[in-house]
């Protein structure tokens, strides 16, 4: 009506969209997706269930929006897809189906008023494997059919359905595919995955006859080493990847480039190399970096005989055995192999000449720079000072310092505040106020490839950096000195870490830490979960250095109960020279944990028939149970 149209309108858009959102929840009987397709109209007014799905977002902590809501919405709402309804949805799939869900399949199953795809849940059980709720709640039968076969059974069997599809090997590079069990295999990848695993005698027993006679053909890399033997024997020379040559072989003819290309691409097989020829082997062990430039350095100076020192942001070149080299290459080579002496011996006179003051002319550009900017030259600053009509950038006069801060010259040559600006903390220092500052920012010790960035005394420090000078320093007792509590704590091994939490759980509850307990415990500014915990023991109870850690408290507590009731009971007979009887209120205290004479009395009769028990107990409590009492030690837990 047009009053309601009129009502409509003037409701606010929060009131309109739970409107919205009871209505579809009644007719479609589920919450809108952000994905979804469907759409609603109410009052005239359509809504598409993505808006819908972003309306309950926006709105859901408005308690006018919640309580317009119908109770049908709420429960949609507040129905989470977690693992224990993927463990159910995944148990109720294989009383459907018979099997397990797979990757490509397009079956699905509805449970509870949610629909799963078989993809969703196949990606779900890879999600939680490693859940031990997850896997407790998945029934006898779905368990069953996830125990795969071994990768190179499955790659067995897929490169022999290949070969029975195409008559062919699959190949390197190929594109082809093969679909086996629900699983889609490229042919790239059943190629690498034979050389992978050739050596496997289970593997070579699974392929078929065909495959294997597939696989028996000439592979491409014999080729190309017997072509690059023809090569190198024809032109005395190694083939390059900017080369023009050609060689023919066997029908095959390849270009040098080609051949240099396989060269690299082969050279880690060890079957490529023994087809080699002694010859090509000699041709393809290049000089070292070092050698190379040195003999680049040599020539540069002879065809730049009137200025023949390499300047940093040069651009000649010097071309030398088919390789092309730029001044500024040169410049850095330089001052990296400068105080190599093989390096210095391969420097032809010319060029040591041509070097000789470049020590002096970066003590005085150094000078210069602390004058004008009044601070050491940075290696990631981009300032330069200009001296004597040479440029020189500041990461070039921060690589000069430690190249010459042994030469006794160049260390004359500096001015006292240049002496001065170079005094600093040593490197490990920074670094370890840079951990410090990483693992209270971040909580965790900075990983190798990690991403994050810390920033301190105006320095940036990048996570993989910092992962890096933690393994070179740390057996540096002053590094190790400068790192705070909470870092070295990071850096603890997690079974260190763990046994001291376990210990200070067992103080603080009394008791083991169980699979699926919601307790915690913080220790040194980090908090574990008691089901972190139980894990943790599990996985690492067998590490003698694990149990030596472990307290006398918590070995007891982790010790199975009929033992700890046996020492428990020997202990009572020893103090009191009795037996515990039913009803007793005396007491005992082991290993911090106090046991009444009636529970004691009780867990015996429970454990008399267990021959350990039995063997655990004393000489004198055997004597004083003939009677064979029972002893319970729920204390022992409390």
């Amino acid at each position: 009506s047009a009053e309601a149209k009129k009502a409509f309108k003037s409701a606010p858009t929060w009131e309109k969209s739970a409107k919205a959102i009871n209505a579809f929840v009644e007719i479609y009987g589920k919450k809108p997706q952000q994905r979804g397709k469907e759409t609603i109209e109410i009052e005239d007014s359509e809504f598409s269930e993505p808006s819908l799905a972003n309306a309950y977002l926006r709105y859901k902590e408005n308690p006018e929006f919640k309580d317009a809501l119908s109770e049908k919405a709420k429960e949609v709402f507040e129905t989470k897809l977690t693992w224990e309804k993927y463990a159910t949805a995944i148990n109720a799939f294989f009383l459907e189906y018979h099997e397990n869900p797979k990757q490509h399949g397009d079956r699905t199953i509805k449970i509870e008023g949610s629909e799963f795809s078989e993809y969703q849940l196949a990606q779900a059980y890879q999600r939680n494997k490693k859940h031990l709720k997850f896997i407790a709640k998945l029934s006898k039968k779905a368990k069953k059919p996830f125990k795969s076969e071994p990768a190179w059974q499955k790659l067995a069997k897929a490169i022999n359905a290949f070969v029975l599809e195409y008559e062919k090997k699959p190949k390197q590079g190929g594109d082809r595919t093969i679909e086996i069990e629900g699983y889609e295999f490229s042919e790239d990848r059943l190629a690498k995955a034979y050389y992978s695993h050739n050596e496997n005698l289970k593997f070579m027993d699974a392929l078929s006859a065909k495959a294997k006679e597939a696989f028996k053909a000439t592979p491409a890399w014999t080729k190309h080493a017997k072509a690059i033997n023809a090569f190198v024997e024809t032109y005395g020379k190694k083939p390059k990847k900017n080369g023009e040559r050609t060689i023919e072989i066997e029908g095959l003819k390849l270009s040098e480039a080609q051949l240099a290309s396989s060269y690299q691409r082969y050279k880690g097989i060890s079957k490529f190399t023994d087809v080699l020829s002694a010859e090509a082997k000699k041709a393809f062990k290049s000089a070292p970096t070092w050698e190379k430039s040195a003999k680049a350095i040599n020539a540069f100076v002879l065809e730049y005989e009137k200025n023949p020192k390499l300047k940093q942001g040069g651009d000649r070149t010097i071309e030398i055995e088919g390789y092309e080299f730029l001044e500024q290459q040169l410049a850095d080579a330089y001052l990296r192999y400068q105080e190599n002496p093989e390096f210095r011996k391969k420097l032809s006179a010319k060029a040591r000449g041509a070097f000789e003051p470049f020590g002096k002319k970066s003590a005085k550009a150094i000078n210069a720079f602390v004058e004008t900017y009044g601070e050491k030259p940075k290696y990631n600053g981009d300032r330069t000072i200009e001296i004597e009509g040479y440029k020189f950038s500041e990461q070039r006069l921060a690589r000069a310092y430690p190249s010459y801060k042994n030469n006794y010259e160049f260390i004359k040559k500096l001015s006292a505040e240049a002496k001065k600006a170079f005094k600093s903390e040593p490197a490990w220092q920074k670094l370890a106020k840079a951990i410090n500052a990483f693992v209270k920012r971040y909580g965790r010790k900075p990983q190798q490839r990690g991403k994050e960035t810390i920033e301190i005394e105006g320095y940036e420090f990048s996570e993989d950096s910092l992962a890096n000078a933690y393994v070179r320093y740390k057996e540096n007792p002053e590094f190790r000195k400068k790192l705070s509590a909470k870092a070295r704590w990071a850096y603890e091994p997690f079974g260190k870490r763990s046994v001291k939490a376990i210990n200070a759980f067992v103080l603080q509850y009394n008791e083991n830490p169980k699979h699926n307990g919601e307790r915690s415990i913080e220790i040194e500014g980090y908090e574990f979960s008691e089901d972190s915990l139980a894990n943790a023991y599990v996985r690492y109870k067998e590490n003698p250095e694990f149990r030596k850690k472990l307290s006398a408290k918590a070995r007891w507590a982790f010790e199975p109960f009929w033992k700890r009731s046996a020492k428990a009971i020997n202990a009572f007979v020893l103090e009191y020279e009795k037996k515990p009887k039913q009803g007793g209120d005396r007491t005992i205290e082991i290993e911090g944990y106090k046991c009444l004479e009636d529970q004691l009395a009780r867990a015996y009769q429970t454990h008399k028939e267990k021959s350990e028990f039995k063997d655990a107990l004393s000489t004198e409590a055997k004597k004083l149970f003939r009677s064979w009492g029972k002893i319970s030690c729920k204390a022992l837990t409390q």
